[in-house]
């Protein structure tokens, strides 16, 4: 009875543990196959006719769509509007593998022109074109914490450098990408605060970039 009572507290935290471990990596794949929906559809999309400023209805903009597809498909789990936060970008590669100038969207107000075949849309809510399109701050705008790309174009550039078969060979192309920000929490509550390899919350990221072939450089574009 005493060993029992000695070891049982380290078998209840193993338990715990590798419950937690399994419900953290079973969300994180619930959200993953989130934005692989979310972008298979803004892949068909078109950004050129799809740049109206957003309201309740989920048709009304390319990013808006994008969002709410995966929003949607987030079915098993409760998103919180306030703690979560989905992301979506979209821009133009040239045949070289590099990000097209003033090619990334949405773009702020003070951005520069874009090439011929975008069009000039300019989002007031975005200070960079880096940031990518926030469903908090553009659909929820109050009480949560928008969340910003990832991606910077030098790492999307860098990825598509590495990749063996690059999405920028040319022709050129275009991509989307969703993200999702998931704020994860212990279901079970029996793991002490302080755990580093088992923290009370964790930020998750999941991600999916597609082609987008509705901004693909035209063949007559040289970098």
């Amino acid at each position: 009875m005493v060993e029992m009572a000695l070891a049982f507290p380290i078998l209840l935290l193993i338990l715990a543990g590798t419950l937690e471990v399994g419900k953290y990596f079973n969300d994180y794949l619930t959200f993953l196959d989130a934005t692989r929906e979310g972008a298979r559809y803004a892949a068909d999309g078109d950004l050129l006719n799809n740049v109206t400023e957003p309201s309740s209805n989920c048709d009304d903009n390319f990013f808006h769509q994008a969002a709410c597809l995966a929003k949607q498909n987030i079915s098993s789990i409760t998103y919180d509007d306030l703690a979560d936060d989905i992301v979506v970008s979209a821009m133009s590669v040239d045949g070289t593998g590099h990000i097209v100038p003033n090619s990334r969207f949405p773009r702020p107000i003070s951005a520069g022109p874009p090439p011929s075949w975008m069009p000039d849309y300019r989002d007031g809510l975005v200070s960079s074109a880096e940031e990518g399109w926030s469903y908090c701050k553009h659909i929820i705008k109050t009480g949560c914490t928008p969340k910003t790309s990832r991606f910077t174009n030098a790492a999307i550039e860098a990825m598509l450098a590495t990749n063996p078969t690059p999405l920028g060979n040319n022709p050129g192309t275009g991509i989307v990408i969703v993200e999702i920000y998931r704020l994860h929490r212990q279901f079970l509550g029996l793991i002490p605060p302080g755990l580093s390899f088992l923290p009370q919350e964790v930020i998750m990221h999941a991600y999916t970039m597609m082609p987008l072939p509705s901004v693909a450089p035209p063949p007559s574009y040289t970098p």
